[in-house]
């Protein structure tokens, strides 16, 4: 079951989850021992396929995905880390495998899929998908509010300004959980301040003489939700 549930490594982790469902595939090689791996494919999802050791291209490292679109409508691939080796197409009760080409690995004569079931899985909702987050900096005279998107991997700029100085910071938040966001400041030479998994509305203090001294002691900072500024 632990080989089954491999490809969900494939996945990226985030919150909040989705429920999907998930194919159970299992392949057959017919080579000189007979065997069969068992795979639980989410949608859209590629597992990994190691060919057993007395088939023709022994530990060859492949990927399958298998779709359904109803009950009469499947398709998918096996592909190494290069190209799509072969084709999967049919139906949930009859699947066929074709090579792409006729110079193809033989181990592909030998193999099926069949579609045995499928399961309802609750899985982490993917990077693009994260809802934006903010982050507060503040002083006592003042608070900076900046939104920040896990769906973009650029660092945002953020411009601070304090009594006639200006601060310039670059950020960067992934959420880690329900409840957790994974914070990254840099200064302006792009020098790491801060690299940390920060609990939401939780209050963190960071020393001024990092902060280009533009205030004195320490000014707060921590991440909400997002909310629409007014």
């Amino acid at each position: 079951m632990l080989a089954a549930l491999s490809v969900l490594a494939l996945l990226l982790s985030a919150t909040p989850p989705v429920q999907v469902t998930a194919l159970a595939v299992d392949v057959d090689f017919v080579c000189r021992s007979p065997s069969t791996q068992s795979l639980i494919l989410p949608p859209k999802a590629q597992a990994q396929l190691e060919v057993p050791k007395d088939c023709p291209d022994a530990r060859a490292d492949w990927r399958i995905s298998v779709d359904c679109a109803g009950e009469k409508r499947c398709s998918g691939d096996i592909r190494t880390r290069e190209a799509v080796i072969a084709r999967i197409e049919g139906s949930r009760k009859l699947l066929t495998v074709t090579p792409v080409s006729e110079q193809h690995p033989q181990t592909l004569d030998f193999l099926a899929v069949r579609i045995t079931g499928q399961h309802s899985l609750a899985l982490e909702a993917p990077l693009e998908h994260q809802p934006p987050v903010q982050l507060l900096l503040q002083l006592p005279a003042v608070t900076g509010v900046y939104s920040l998107s896990p769906s973009k991997p650029e660092p945002l700029l953020l411009d601070f300004e304090h009594r006639g100085k200006r601060l310039r910071l670059y950020a960067s938040a992934t959420r880690t959980d329900a409840t957790h966001v994974r914070l990254q400041l840099w200064n302006a030479r792009k020098e790491l301040l801060l690299d940390a998994n920060l609990e939401m509305d939780k209050p963190r203090e960071l020393e001024c003489q990092r902060l280009e001294d533009i205030c004195e002691g320490v000014m707060k900072f921590w991440v909400r939700e997002y909310q629409r500024v007014l």
